[in-house]
């Protein structure tokens, strides 16, 4: 399914005479909320039959079957430190050179033509959760001398549209990190 038939409350694109209108899949987990651009993302599915993976990481929540083939399931909250929810039921599959990943989520959301945020961090009028500046340095710093291109980095800034306020994390970079932790030979 792609992510205008899985996304609840998914948001149409916006006319515009010019160019294309930017999409990002927008991911609500705990209090972190992480979008990513929606040719990033293959699709969400349903979180169904998790199962445990010996000795991972906490934030290697575990690996689920998908379309025949096997999946790492990663939470961003956990790996940064953010206290969430335990169960989530959603999966954002990326992609990244064949690499598939999933990350869970409790809520998603497709925005068109997000502006960089620059308010000061604050609960959106709306009532959506906080968003803190600390969450995504939390994130990176536990990547921190994480392989790959320093020209593609992990965080690409912050986000907001109709009061939704939001990280945006480049998922090329989040897939690589996270491969790169769970690989046999890599850190753990």
């Amino acid at each position: 399914m792609s992510i205008e038939g899985t996304v609840q409350g998914a948001t149409p694109p916006l006319a515009d005479a010019g160019s294309p209108p930017t999409r990002h899949l927008v991911a609500r987990r705990g209090p972190l909320w992480v979008g990513f651009d929606a040719d990033q993302v293959l699709e969400v599915f349903p979180l169904v039959q998790l199962a445990r993976v010996p000795r991972a990481p906490a934030w290697l929540v575990g690996a689920v079957q998908h379309q025949g083939r096997p999946l790492p399931v990663v939470d961003l909250a956990r790996l940064a430190g953010i206290e969430a929810p335990a169960e989530a039921h959603l999966a954002v599959l990326l992609d990244h050179a064949e690499v598939l990943l999933a990350v869970v989520a409790e809520a998603v959301e497709v925005v068109s033509d997000a502006e960089p945020d620059t308010t000061p961090d604050a609960a959106p009028a709306d009532g959506n959760l906080p968003l803190q500046s600390d969450d995504c340095a939390r994130l990176m710093a536990c990547w921190q001398g994480a392989p790959g291109d320093a020209d593609s980095p992990l965080h690409r800034g912050l986000r907001a549209r109709n009061g939704l306020r939001f990280h945006l994390l480049d998922a090329d970079r989040v897939v690589e990190i996270v491969m790169g932790a769970v690989a046999p030979d890599g850190p753990v």
